[in-house]
């Protein structure tokens, strides 16, 4: 038999490096440096584009493989506190993700000033990693 529960996982990693990687490289992008507001404003419109065509589609693919591995092992998953920890951890990722995404918007068409402050990177960081370990570590926090 065809061990598909494995592919899912499988694939629903893969969309989660892609998704942080890309999200990860826009934040980097915009990042305060020494560079003139030209060049900061070209970076931003690449952090834009970035955001949009590879960062949110593999969001999205990320949560359909996860909700798909979510919903084959429901009854299990109720009653595991580490996946209820990954699951609010996941839903700020989404909510940074899609803050981000709105001032790279604006900062990319010109309407703000301000590209997404540095704490964005960090924060995307902290989320992703805590995610990571407690997947990794969940047969220690049964």
């Amino acid at each position: 038999m065809f061990p598909l529960a494995q592919l899912v996982v499988a694939l629903h990693v893969i969309a989660d490096c892609i998704w942080v990687g890309a999200l990860v490289s826009a934040l980097y992008l915009v990042r305060p440096a020494s560079l003139d507001t030209a060049a900061l404003r070209a970076r931003g419109v690449l952090a834009r584009e970035l955001h949009k065509n590879i960062a949110s589609p593999a969001r999205w693919a990320a949560l359909a493989f996860g909700l798909y591995r979510f919903v084959e092992s429901a009854k299990d998953y109720a009653h595991m506190p580490w996946m209820h920890a990954k699951l609010t951890l996941a839903v700020l990722l989404f909510g940074l993700h899609d803050v981000a995404g709105a001032k790279l918007r604006k900062f990319a068409d010109g309407t703000s000033d301000k590209a997404p402050a540095p704490w964005f990177l960090w924060a995307t960081f902290g989320l992703s990693s805590a995610i990571v370990i407690l997947a990794i570590l969940k047969s220690f926090l049964l």
